[in-house]
């Protein structure tokens, strides 16, 4: 079973792990709206390079989605997996931090955005 979201909504994910030495730094924001049926999910990258450095762009498209066709609990409701669908995502800003800022930060702070849009996104399944 597929779902989609039935409005627009905004979401933000923080990745932030302070340690001795190295630490891991990565924030994401994003926009996500219901899309035409049968475009699937559509991502934009819309971020300028002082926001988010264009090598993380790839990291952070995979995270997306990933989180969009993952199984997962979204409040109180169950999203089947491999369900989110027709969306449209567009990534509007972040930051980095030029030390500790890296792919994995970069992915966990995409889904992390994910999942705080879809909670404000309304999923309804469709068949």
């Amino acid at each position: 079973m597929r779902a989609t979201i039935a409005k627009a909504a905004e979401g933000e994910g923080r990745f932030i792990r302070r340690s001795v030495g190295r630490g891991q730094y990565g924030h994401v924001q994003i926009r996500i709206k219901p899309n035409k049926r049968g475009n699937g999910i559509e991502i934009i990258n819309s971020a300028s390079d002082d926001e988010i450095p264009t090598k993380y762009s790839k990291s952070i498209g995979e995270a997306i989605r990933f989180a969009l066709e993952s199984e997962m609990a979204i409040g109180d409701q169950v999203v089947d997996e491999h369900c989110i669908d027709d969306v449209l995502v567009r990534v509007v800003g972040g930051s980095f931090d030029a030390t500790d800022s890296n792919e994995l930060a970069f992915k966990m702070a995409g889904i992390f955005a994910v999942k705080a849009a879809l909670k404000k996104a309304k999923p309804v399944r469709i068949s």
